[in-house]
């Protein structure tokens, strides 16, 4: 029999003829929530405006079905549409039934002899998702708190889930990293020996040691703990933009730099290698190549305030205040609250002789929170004004 699959022009994929959903599903969730994909998304709009979206029950009177797929789908478009657009948009779980339908089935059910006890016993897939939807609820919570500066809220969350998982690595991380943010560092470095131990020989928990002891004043403790931190992964392409935050936690610019360049050259279509290069670069004085990195970065994405940031302070320390002003005027667009550009913009304005606009960064910088984490930094605005005089 003549062999006809062999003339036609098919497409060659390795996209897998059957779907294998019931094996499939349990690996991908496990991808996103390895990669915090959720967490990345609100790290990267923290600051942008905010679009609430109110997620309504999960399976109020009945399993799962196609009617909630469609639900689900919908509101799936909404929150990328907006996500898009460059807002924030956190999940929010609601509870409005539109009569409490489920209050109807569990009177409708008691009042039928012999059916107590499946009020009292949900079936399994419903017990499942319920279970599910009330873990997520809580994560997705905390993240919330995390990315809007409460993380003192999201610590018994965390710690919550990590009695509940004990050996989920993603739970550990983000615990360590809510009692980082809320100046918990000695509880913090706890975290961190659990979440080692989940993660070995991931170089994400020794960055975050080393700035938990920088934060405690055991600066040679820290150096040792970046020395090794380095001598394990930095032949690790992977890991090159993770060693430049680590380098650039305890001010080891040159350092920081030399990774970013790895990581630039493992995936340059990613904007954060960029941003760490520019930040490395404009400490070095380098600030040419700094502006020249904060474009790439902002080609790759422009809802980045640190990068918009670092162009603006990149182009006032060259000279060009115009464009640096517009440049932290875009940075305060994505992030009203941002302490280093509200504090450059002021800074420019004053030398512009715009007296009115200066008050008003500088009154704005007065209410915005410190970060007691930032690195040691030789470019700030406070060190530009310095310079010119």
């Amino acid at each position: 029999m003549p062999d006809y699959k062999s003339t036609l022009n098919l497409p060659k994929t390795d996209f897998a003829m059957k779907a294998n959903l019931a094996q499939a599903e349990p690996q991908t969730v496990k991808r996103w929530q390895d990669e915090r994909l959720y967490d990345a998304v609100q790290e990267a709009r923290a600051g942008a405006p905010m679009f609430s979206f109110h997620d309504g029950p999960p399976y109020a009177n009945g399993s799962i079905h196609l009617g909630h797929l469609l639900n689900k789908v919908l509101k799936d478009i909404v929150v990328r549409a907006r996500l898009m657009d460059g807002m924030r948009v956190p999940y929010v779980p609601g509870w409005d039934c539109h009569g409490l339908p489920i209050e109807h089935k569990v009177v409708t059910e008691m009042n039928e002899k012999g059916k107590l006890q499946k009020v009292l016993e949900l079936p399994d897939d419903q017990r499942r998702m319920v279970e599910l939807t009330r873990r997520e609820s809580n994560y997705n919570l905390a993240v919330v708190f995390m990315t809007t500066g409460r993380a003192a809220k999201a610590v018994p969350l965390f710690e919550s889930l990590c009695a509940e998982l004990p050996e989920d690595a993603r739970f550990a991380s983000l615990l360590a990293q809510a009692r980082f943010a809320a100046s918990q560092h000695e509880r913090c470095l706890e975290a961190v020996d659990r979440w080692e131990l989940l993660s070995p020989g991931k170089p994400e928990p020794a960055v975050l040691r080393a700035a938990c002891l920088l934060a405690l004043g055991r600066g040679a403790d820290a150096s040792r703990a970046v020395d090794a931190a380095i001598a394990a992964h930095a032949e690790t392409p992977a890991y090159a933009r993770t060693l430049a935050e680590l380098c650039a936690r305890a001010a080891r610019w040159r350092e920081s730099a030399d990774f970013a360049r790895k990581a630039i050259a493992h995936d340059a279509s990613l904007p954060e290698p960029h941003v760490s290069a520019a930040r490395a670069a404009l400490e070095l004085g380098e600030f040419e190549a700094a502006a020249e990195h904060c474009l790439d970065a902002t080609e790759r994405s422009m809802a980045i305030p640190e990068a918009h940031y670092l162009l603006g302070a990149a182009l006032a320390w060259g000279g060009e205040l115009g464009h640096a002003a517009q440049s932290l005027d875009i940075a305060l667009r994505f992030s009203p609250s941002h302490r280093d550009a509200l504090a450059f913009a002021a800074a420019i304005a004053r030398v512009q002789d715009r007296a009115d606009d200066a008050a008003g960064l500088e009154a704005r910088f007065a209410e915005s929170a410190s970060d007691p984490h930032a690195a040691p930094s030789v470019r700030t605005a406070s060190d530009w004004l310095a310079s010119r005089c």
